[in-house]
């Protein structure tokens, strides 16, 4: 069944189309991006500027610690522990469902 499923032909996405998803994407991150910094505002410091270089800069965790003159182990450490407090704040703020999906 494997080798028949293999080899069914198929059609390349349009680029277009591909473009166009990708951008859809990226207006939903964007969005996402805008509600978040008002909760990430109001983190203490040591905990937001980390979170705002990790997910709305998307910096790798090393360039954060080089930025903040931290250890490696110091941002992810600042980085988690801030997403931690963040979710509290969604907890108490916003009736929502948290689950695998």
């Amino acid at each position: 069944m494997d080798f028949y499923r293999v080899r069914k032909p198929h059609e390349e996405l349009p680029e277009q189309l591909v473009k166009e998803e990708l951008s859809t994407s990226e207006k939903i991150h964007k969005e996402i991006a805008l509600a978040l910094k008002p909760l990430i505002g109001e983190l203490p410091e040591k905990y937001r500027r980390p979170l705002q270089l990790a997910e709305l800069e998307g910096l790798s965790q090393q360039a954060i610690a080089d930025q903040l003159g931290l250890s490696l182990s110091g941002a992810k450490s600042r980085v988690q522990r801030g997403r931690v407090k963040l979710r509290e704040q969604f907890m108490k703020c916003c009736d929502i469902e948290v689950g695998r999906n």
